[in-house]
Protein backbone atom coordinates (compact mmCIF):
# COMPACT_ATOMS: atom_id res chain seq x y z
CA UNK A 1 0.00 0.00 0.00
CA UNK A 2 1.51 3.26 -0.86
CA UNK A 3 2.15 6.28 1.82
CA UNK A 4 3.68 9.55 1.86
CA UNK A 5 5.76 9.60 5.54
CA UNK A 6 6.44 12.97 7.01
CA UNK A 7 9.48 12.10 9.69
CA UNK A 8 10.35 14.66 12.27
CA UNK A 9 9.99 18.23 10.19
CA UNK A 10 10.84 21.30 11.93
CA UNK A 11 10.44 24.75 10.61
CA UNK A 12 10.97 27.83 11.91
CA UNK A 13 10.94 31.49 9.88
CA UNK A 14 13.31 33.19 11.66
CA UNK A 15 12.61 33.03 15.39
CA UNK A 16 9.31 31.91 15.11
CA UNK A 17 8.80 28.09 15.68
CA UNK A 18 6.25 27.22 12.88
CA UNK A 19 6.59 23.19 12.94
CA UNK A 20 8.06 21.29 15.61
CA UNK A 21 9.21 17.50 15.24
CA UNK A 22 6.19 16.20 13.32
CA UNK A 23 5.30 12.63 12.48
CA UNK A 24 2.71 12.19 9.80
CA UNK A 25 1.58 8.72 7.94
CA UNK A 26 -0.86 9.31 5.22
CA UNK A 27 -2.23 5.89 3.53
CA UNK A 28 -4.15 5.57 0.18
CA UNK A 29 -7.50 4.65 0.69
CA UNK A 30 -8.08 7.22 3.60
CA UNK A 31 -9.21 10.50 3.68
CA UNK A 32 -7.72 12.62 6.78
CA UNK A 33 -8.64 16.03 8.14
CA UNK A 34 -5.40 18.20 9.35
CA UNK A 35 -6.57 20.74 11.35
CA UNK A 36 -5.45 23.64 13.61
CA UNK A 37 -6.25 27.08 13.96
CA UNK A 38 -5.09 29.78 12.28
CA UNK A 39 -1.34 30.44 12.02
CA UNK A 40 -0.72 26.53 13.40
CA UNK A 41 1.36 25.07 10.30
CA UNK A 42 -1.15 23.52 8.31
CA UNK A 43 -0.22 25.20 4.76
CA UNK A 44 3.62 25.54 5.65
CA UNK A 45 3.42 21.48 5.87
CA UNK A 46 1.75 21.79 2.50
CA UNK A 47 4.07 23.62 1.25
CA UNK A 48 7.09 21.35 2.53
CA UNK A 49 5.50 18.61 0.65
CA UNK A 50 5.53 20.43 -2.25
CA UNK A 51 8.80 21.63 -1.97
CA UNK A 52 7.75 25.10 -1.89
CA UNK A 53 9.56 25.84 1.56
CA UNK A 54 12.72 23.97 2.64
CA UNK A 55 12.36 22.43 6.23
CA UNK A 56 15.36 22.60 8.79
CA UNK A 57 15.15 19.33 9.76
CA UNK A 58 13.27 16.03 9.02
CA UNK A 59 12.42 13.95 5.72
CA UNK A 60 9.21 13.49 3.52
CA UNK A 61 9.09 10.05 2.03
CA UNK A 62 6.68 8.36 -0.93
CA UNK A 63 7.30 4.27 0.37
CA UNK A 64 10.40 5.00 1.85
CA UNK A 65 11.82 7.42 -1.21
CA UNK A 66 12.59 10.80 -1.06
CA UNK A 67 10.12 13.01 -2.93
CA UNK A 68 11.42 14.12 -6.83
CA UNK A 69 9.68 14.88 -9.65
CA UNK A 70 8.28 11.39 -10.48
CA UNK A 71 6.55 10.91 -7.40
CA UNK A 72 5.26 14.31 -7.49
CA UNK A 73 3.16 13.44 -10.85
CA UNK A 74 1.07 11.07 -8.36
CA UNK A 75 0.77 14.04 -6.15
CA UNK A 76 -1.81 16.90 -6.85
CA UNK A 77 -1.79 20.40 -4.56
CA UNK A 78 -5.69 22.14 -4.25
CA UNK A 79 -4.71 25.45 -2.97
CA UNK A 80 -7.13 27.68 -0.96
CA UNK A 81 -6.36 30.49 -3.29
CA UNK A 82 -7.09 28.25 -6.81
CA UNK A 83 -3.79 28.98 -7.98
CA UNK A 84 -4.63 28.16 -11.72
CA UNK A 85 -3.33 29.84 -14.69
CA UNK A 86 -6.39 32.45 -15.99
CA UNK A 87 -5.38 33.31 -19.21
CA UNK A 88 -6.08 29.90 -20.93
CA UNK A 89 -9.64 28.05 -21.50
CA UNK A 90 -10.98 25.49 -19.12
CA UNK A 91 -11.03 23.09 -22.12
CA UNK A 92 -7.21 24.36 -23.14
CA UNK A 93 -6.22 23.42 -19.35
CA UNK A 94 -7.40 20.24 -18.85
CA UNK A 95 -5.80 19.33 -22.14
CA UNK A 96 -2.33 20.81 -21.30
CA UNK A 97 -2.57 18.70 -17.47
CA UNK A 98 -3.44 15.73 -19.64
CA UNK A 99 -0.59 16.19 -21.94
CA UNK A 100 2.15 16.68 -19.21
CA UNK A 101 1.11 13.99 -17.14
CA UNK A 102 0.61 11.55 -20.11
CA UNK A 103 -2.85 11.04 -20.05
CA UNK A 104 -4.91 8.73 -22.81
CA UNK A 105 -6.88 11.43 -24.74
CA UNK A 106 -10.00 9.14 -25.17
CA UNK A 107 -10.10 8.95 -21.30
CA UNK A 108 -9.71 13.20 -20.69
CA UNK A 109 -12.65 13.68 -23.30
CA UNK A 110 -14.89 11.14 -21.59
CA UNK A 111 -14.34 12.45 -18.22
CA UNK A 112 -14.68 15.93 -19.49
CA UNK A 113 -18.03 15.01 -21.42
CA UNK A 114 -18.97 13.28 -17.89
CA UNK A 115 -18.42 16.55 -15.98
CA UNK A 116 -20.48 19.16 -17.82
CA UNK A 117 -23.00 18.95 -15.13
CA UNK A 118 -20.68 20.31 -12.50
CA UNK A 119 -20.26 23.68 -14.77
CA UNK A 120 -23.65 23.97 -16.09
CA UNK A 121 -24.36 26.86 -18.80
CA UNK A 122 -20.40 27.25 -19.40
CA UNK A 123 -18.88 26.53 -22.63
CA UNK A 124 -15.54 25.42 -21.62
CA UNK A 125 -14.21 24.96 -24.90
CA UNK A 126 -14.46 29.17 -24.71
CA UNK A 127 -14.60 30.31 -21.23
CA UNK A 128 -11.53 31.67 -20.22
CA UNK A 129 -10.50 30.92 -16.48
CA UNK A 130 -10.32 34.15 -15.53
CA UNK A 131 -14.07 34.84 -15.91
CA UNK A 132 -15.14 31.63 -13.52
CA UNK A 133 -16.43 32.54 -10.08
CA UNK A 134 -14.17 30.93 -6.63
CA UNK A 135 -16.42 28.04 -6.42
CA UNK A 136 -16.69 27.24 -10.43
CA UNK A 137 -12.54 27.48 -10.33
CA UNK A 138 -12.58 24.99 -7.49
CA UNK A 139 -15.09 22.35 -9.34
CA UNK A 140 -12.10 22.78 -12.58
CA UNK A 141 -9.63 21.70 -9.87
CA UNK A 142 -11.96 19.05 -9.09
CA UNK A 143 -12.35 17.86 -12.38
CA UNK A 144 -8.43 17.54 -12.79
CA UNK A 145 -7.89 15.43 -10.30
CA UNK A 146 -10.07 13.12 -12.25
CA UNK A 147 -8.22 13.66 -15.02
CA UNK A 148 -4.87 13.33 -13.31
CA UNK A 149 -6.15 10.23 -10.79
CA UNK A 150 -3.19 10.82 -8.48
CA UNK A 151 -2.95 8.69 -5.70
CA UNK A 152 -2.88 11.51 -3.10
CA UNK A 153 -5.03 15.18 -3.17
CA UNK A 154 -3.67 17.77 -0.29
CA UNK A 155 -7.43 19.85 -0.56
CA UNK A 156 -6.77 22.96 1.03
CA UNK A 157 -9.48 24.77 2.89
CA UNK A 158 -11.32 23.07 -0.10
CA UNK A 159 -14.98 24.24 0.93
CA UNK A 160 -14.20 27.69 2.06
CA UNK A 161 -16.77 30.53 0.48
CA UNK A 162 -19.03 27.84 -1.52
CA UNK A 163 -22.88 27.74 -1.56
CA UNK A 164 -24.22 24.64 -0.56
CA UNK A 165 -24.79 23.25 -4.24
CA UNK A 166 -20.62 23.59 -5.06
CA UNK A 167 -19.97 22.31 -1.23
CA UNK A 168 -21.95 19.58 -1.85
CA UNK A 169 -19.75 18.89 -5.39
CA UNK A 170 -16.93 19.42 -3.56
CA UNK A 171 -18.10 16.66 -0.86
CA UNK A 172 -19.47 14.03 -3.22
CA UNK A 173 -15.96 14.30 -4.88
CA UNK A 174 -13.93 13.14 -2.18
CA UNK A 175 -15.93 10.22 -1.29
CA UNK A 176 -15.39 9.26 -5.25
CA UNK A 177 -11.86 10.07 -4.38
CA UNK A 178 -11.99 7.50 -1.61
CA UNK A 179 -13.67 4.94 -3.06
CA UNK A 180 -11.30 4.61 -6.45
CA UNK A 181 -8.37 4.40 -3.16
CA UNK A 182 -6.63 7.37 -3.54
CA UNK A 183 -5.65 9.69 -0.26
CA UNK A 184 -7.10 12.49 0.25
CA UNK A 185 -6.21 14.93 3.03
CA UNK A 186 -8.15 17.84 3.81
CA UNK A 187 -6.93 20.99 5.55
CA UNK A 188 -9.70 22.79 6.91
CA UNK A 189 -11.74 24.95 10.07
CA UNK A 190 -14.80 23.62 8.94
CA UNK A 191 -14.91 20.80 11.01
CA UNK A 192 -18.90 20.59 10.74
CA UNK A 193 -18.57 19.69 6.77
CA UNK A 194 -16.31 17.05 6.50
CA UNK A 195 -17.44 15.22 9.83
CA UNK A 196 -18.74 12.26 7.78
CA UNK A 197 -16.12 11.39 5.56
CA UNK A 198 -12.90 11.90 7.58
CA UNK A 199 -11.02 9.01 8.52
CA UNK A 200 -8.75 10.35 10.45
CA UNK A 201 -8.31 13.40 12.32
CA UNK A 202 -4.63 15.38 12.78
CA UNK A 203 -4.30 18.07 14.85
CA UNK A 204 -1.82 20.85 15.08
CA UNK A 205 -1.27 23.03 17.94
CA UNK A 206 1.60 25.63 19.08
CA UNK A 207 3.35 23.81 16.04
CA UNK A 208 2.85 20.14 17.22
CA UNK A 209 0.68 17.58 16.33
CA UNK A 210 -1.52 17.29 19.67
CA UNK A 211 -4.04 14.65 18.37
CA UNK A 212 -4.00 12.09 15.43
CA UNK A 213 -6.25 9.05 15.47
CA UNK A 214 -9.09 7.03 13.59
CA UNK A 215 -12.29 9.29 13.61
CA UNK A 216 -14.87 8.07 16.56
CA UNK A 217 -18.01 7.75 14.51
CA UNK A 218 -19.80 8.91 17.77
CA UNK A 219 -17.52 11.79 18.45
CA UNK A 220 -17.98 15.16 16.51
CA UNK A 221 -14.66 16.53 14.31
CA UNK A 222 -15.73 19.52 16.44
CA UNK A 223 -15.38 18.33 20.23
CA UNK A 224 -12.32 16.28 19.56
CA UNK A 225 -10.75 19.43 18.44
CA UNK A 226 -12.00 21.29 21.46
CA UNK A 227 -10.86 18.90 23.76
CA UNK A 228 -7.18 19.14 22.39
CA UNK A 229 -7.21 22.80 21.99
CA UNK A 230 -7.04 24.92 25.02
CA UNK A 231 -10.27 27.07 25.34
CA UNK A 232 -7.54 30.14 26.00
CA UNK A 233 -6.35 29.36 22.63
CA UNK A 234 -9.48 29.91 20.98
CA UNK A 235 -10.53 33.03 22.75
CA UNK A 236 -6.98 34.64 21.21
CA UNK A 237 -7.96 33.45 18.16
CA UNK A 238 -11.34 35.39 17.66
CA UNK A 239 -9.97 38.04 19.55
CA UNK A 240 -7.53 38.59 16.64
CA UNK A 241 -9.82 38.48 14.02
CA UNK A 242 -12.63 40.86 16.42
CA UNK A 243 -15.48 38.72 16.44
CA UNK A 244 -15.50 39.35 20.65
Amino acid sequence: MNKITISNISKSFKSKKILDDLNIEFVEGKVYGLLGLNGSGKTTLLRIIFNEVKQDTGLVKYNNNLLNKDIYSFMYYYPENDNIPLSITIFDYWISLSLLANVNKKSVFNIIESSKELLKGINYKKTIIRKLSSGQKKIVSLISCFILKPKFIFLDEPTANLDKNNKDIVLTAIREFKKRGMCVIVVTHLFNEIDNIIDQVIILDKCKIVYNNIKDPNISTGDIFNQYVKKKDLDIYFKEWDLM
